[in-house]
């Protein structure tokens, strides 16, 4: 049910996302919920995704980077998660390479 509230509003925002969410009784919405969601190798919009993450699930931007690679990490047991790895890839070259650059925008 989770997976189709966020399947069903690809490009919604995180509050939009989470009023579905509530009308359906299925929040509190945890970050093992969420990586299983991103998991899903029918979900190809991530950052809709990952900003409700981080507003409503508790993901702060210590835990963020963290939360990205262990996600990534399990992504390669899935073979349609290709670009979620190279996104997740490219976010921490950026703030290693680019520290000015705003890494938060590449997602």
């Amino acid at each position: 049910m989770l997976l189709t509230v966020f399947i069903g509003s690809p490009k919604a925002a995180p509050d939009t996302l989470h009023t579905n969410l509530e009308r359906l009784n299925l929040t509190p919405v945890s970050s093992e919920q969420i990586a299983r969601v991103l998991l899903s190798p029918f979900v190809d919009e991530y950052p809709p995704i990952l900003r409700y993450a981080r507003i409503h699930c508790g993901i702060d931007d210590d835990m963020f980077s963290s939360f990205l690679a262990d996600v990534a990490v399990k992504c390669l047991e899935v073979s349609s998660k290709v670009l979620f790895r190279y996104l997740c890839i490219r976010r921490c070259l950026t703030r290693v390479l680019c520290p000015g650059k705003d890494a938060a925008l590449l997602v």
